[in-house]
């Protein structure tokens, strides 16, 4: 896990049975961060709402396969295309979403075993974002 924030302390305590797994660095500047996503399987987004994602451009300027939630943020990519999405669904009967734990949990794991859909993934998103969402594209469509 990347950088730190409010929910750092709640997502260690949530990792306490596979820690050996997990490494939390903490704030990394922004000079680090192409080193990481280079690591990187996937950059996975559980998202319930969000407006827009630097993160996510950052991804996919960094040919880095990303897993969003359906949500209006992330209608710049198609599922099974240049990403993979997980559904929301509702809480107890009523309008509240909460994340498909299950179905998240099993493209956590399709992305990680199935190097050439990585590949695509990652190379379509990046398509995407080059004829999109470069600095040039959005300055010259604003």
């Amino acid at each position: 896990m990347v950088g730190d924030g409010e929910s750092e302390k709640d997502l260690k305590h949530q990792c306490r049975s596979i820690r050996d797994n997990v490494i939390f660095t903490g704030y990394i500047s922004p000079e680090e961060v192409r080193y990481y996503y280079e690591l990187a399987n996937a950059i996975v987004f559980p998202s319930l709402n969000e407006q827009s994602s630097y993160v996510m451009f950052e991804a996919m300027a960094n040919k880095v396969p990303v897993i969003v939630t359906d949500i209006k943020a992330f209608d710049v990519l198609e599922n099974n295309y240049s990403c993979l999405k997980v559904p929301l669904k509702n809480k107890n009967q009523g309008n509240e979403k909460i994340l498909a734990q299950k179905i998240l949990a099993q493209k956590i794991q399709l992305i990680i075993n199935e190097k050439e859909l990585r590949k695509n993934l990652a190379y379509n998103a990046y398509n995407i974002y080059f004829e999109n969402f470069t600095a040039k594209k959005m300055f010259d469509t604003t």
